[in-house]
């Protein structure tokens, strides 16, 4: 399943999509780890619409309060059956804002 064209608000992902758009805040850090030789960052995201996980696989760190667009990311579940945005290495961050 294919991601709108141009943004989109948390409360419209779904499962499967790929090519999106978003912008977020980052409200906080979920988890750093290392799994296999690669870093794994969780991180809490949001919008106007809703809040979601964010899953970022050898990146470098996001700003916790900061504003950042996501291109290119895709939606997955976790084991729980909760969606999750994901950006892999075909997708970009890019900081809006910084923390005050």
């Amino acid at each position: 399943m294919e991601g709108a064209k141009g943004k989109i608000k948390i409360k419209d992902l779904r499962e499967g999509m790929l090519h999106v758009t978003i912008e977020v805040r980052v409200v906080g850090l979920i988890e750093l780890a290392t799994v296999k030789g690669k870093r794994l960052a969780r991180y809490l995201v949001e919008d106007d619409t809703g809040r979601i996980e964010l899953v970022l696989w050898d990146r470098a760190p996001i700003n916790v309060g900061g504003r950042v667009l996501l291109k290119n990311a895709f939606v997955s579940r976790d084991y729980e059956g909760r969606l999750r945005l994901n950006v892999g290495k075909f997708g970009d961050i890019k900081a809006l804002e910084r923390p005050q």
